[in-house]
């Protein structure tokens, strides 16, 4: 059984950014950093900064649309032994259960689908909301 101490989230981050991929970078090399301040190994390190990055960079140019006038909240949370990070856009959604599948040879040369795949890959478990314009990741030290 857990302690206590051990479900207080070490470092968390609640923010909600414009539609702009600058921004995005920016908070995303503080969690990255943050991660391995943390003493976070390389593996898990670099599989928090691929998922992040494609996490809120489809919600900037797919969800939002690189619209100005859209934000994307995100909330971050780091325990000693887990990370979770939920994204959510302002866009009209989609359902990730029906995004191709980039690995098949006729999908092979479509642009989409291969954000979704690595976040799924890269994380322990990925959850997306109905209206599939919020995902909840997590990752186990």
């Amino acid at each position: 059984m857990k302690s206590n101490q051990e479900e207080i989230a070490r470092w968390e981050l609640h923010q909600e950014i414009p539609s702009d991929t600058r921004v995005a970078c920016e908070l995303i090399r503080s969690v990255v950093s943050t991660v391995e301040e943390l003493g976070w190994d390389q593996a898990a390190t670099f599989a928090v900064h691929m998922a992040m990055e494609e996490a809120v960079m489809n919600s900037i140019k797919h969800g939002n649309r690189r619209d100005p006038s859209k934000f994307v909240k995100i909330d971050v949370q780091i325990f000693a032994e887990h990370f979770v990070a939920t994204i959510c856009d302002e866009g009209e959604g989609f359902d990730p259960d029906n995004v191709p599948d980039p690995r098949c040879d006729e999908n092979l040369e479509l642009c989409s689908g291969r954000g979704v795949l690595l976040i799924r890959q890269f994380m322990d478990e990925v959850v997306y909301d109905q209206q599939g314009r919020r995902v909840t990741m997590r990752k186990r030290k």
